[in-house]
């Protein structure tokens, strides 16, 4: 469950070609939008930093045409089996198409530690097909060992977790900073097509921990979603006072000092909820890689996944971050949010109100 997230996105490595060959497809797009893909880049502006490169998917025209972008487009495999699965998992979006008129609600995913922009397409080119723009970057910043089995260890993992959370979130606000810059100054592909003043953000395992980050640090960040990541930084020592969406696997590890971790960040998240108010989603047969793109594919399927069905978690996990990014990145009333209904039986919702639970 959650201590795994310093795991790096290992699902890669366990596939072959013959899994390959099948030529998988992520999930239909499901909103009335075609999806464009592009990538944008900024330069580092001093030793400390470095470049940011963002693969961004957005809603395109209706009627629009153009090649397929590749599941890794924008993107260097790092293996041998990470290029043959980039080469034949089929996506909707389409290469460089222009973007619909008016402004779009901006989104920010983060994969896990050492993961990739493309980990979280499915659900990436799912909300932009309703509108979304989504930027989702590599994680570039160094990775860390976390070891459970000692109080020693534990305190040494949580001090790296809150040099590298802080890392990120400095990277990310420079992403802002720079679509910032060039709405001001009318540059840029998306210039005057986002809406900056409403940025949601999410991400998978330590990415999810970034995505709750940035919504305790970062005034622009309005939202968040965290699927099964460890909280670090200003976010564990305070919780979140946004709009907060934290998504839990239903499976601990068999290791007793993860599991006992696992159970200690459990409790603790939910005592922010209790603080601040927000979103508990728990959905029956999942475990901690339900949460990518890698459930959908069932020769993937190893280690880290639950006995759900993965295209219906997906389908699950999807609708609840589309139908919270709704709720509170344009204000719509949306059920399953306000009132805690199902898309599905496996999936439980407490809502947390704040100082009432």
């Amino acid at each position: 469950m959650l201590a795994r997230f310093v795991v790096a996105f290992v699902v890669v490595a366990m596939c072959s070609v013959v899994v390959v060959a099948v030529s998988p497809r992520l999930p239909k797009p499901t909103g009335p939008w075609p999806v464009g893909t592009t990538i944008v880049s900024f330069e580092a502006s001093d030793k400390t930093q470095v470049p940011i490169v963002a693969r961004a998917w957005y809603p395109a025209p209706l009627g629009s045409r153009g090649a397929h972008a590749s599941y890794q487009y924008g993107s260097t495999a790092r293996t041998l089996k990470e290029r043959m699965i980039g080469m034949f998992v089929h996506t909707d979006a389409l290469r460089n198409v222009p973007i619909v008129r008016g402004r779009a609600p901006v989104i920010v995913y983060l994969p896990g530690m050492g993961g990739r922009s493309f980990h979280n397409s499915a659900q990436a080119q799912d909300l932009a097909s309703h509108g979304y723009v989504v930027f989702a970057v590599d994680d570039t910043q160094p990775t860390f060992d976390f070891d459970t089995s000692s109080a020693s260890g534990i305190r040494k993992g949580e001090a790296d977790g809150d040099r590298k959370i802080r890392l990120q979130a400095r990277d990310i606000g420079r992403l802002l900073d720079e679509l910032h810059r060039q709405e001001a100054s009318h540059s840029g592909f998306f210039s005057q097509h986002l809406a900056l003043e409403h940025v949601g953000a999410f991400g998978f395992s330590f990415g999810g921990a970034v995505a709750a980050e940035l919504a305790a640090i970062d005034p622009r960040v309005v939202g968040a979603i965290d699927l099964d990541g460890s909280m670090y930084g200003t976010s564990a020592a305070e919780g979140v006072a946004k709009p907060f969406l934290y998504v839990t696997s239903t499976t601990y590890s068999k290791v007793p000092q993860e599991a006992a971790y696992d159970r200690k960040q459990f409790a603790s998240v939910k005592r922010d909820l209790h603080r601040h108010g927000g979103y508990l989603l728990s959905v029956a047969g999942t475990d901690h890689y339900n949460f990518t793109d890698a459930c959908i594919f069932p020769s993937l399927r190893r280690t880290g996944f639950g006995s759900i069905d993965g295209a219906l978690g997906e389908r699950i996990v999807s609708q609840y971050v589309l139908a919270f990014f709704n709720r509170h990145l344009r204000g719509r009333g949306v059920p399953e949010i306000d009132d805690g209904l199902r898309f599905d039986e496996a999936a439980t919702l407490t809502i947390y109100r704040r100082g009432a639970n």
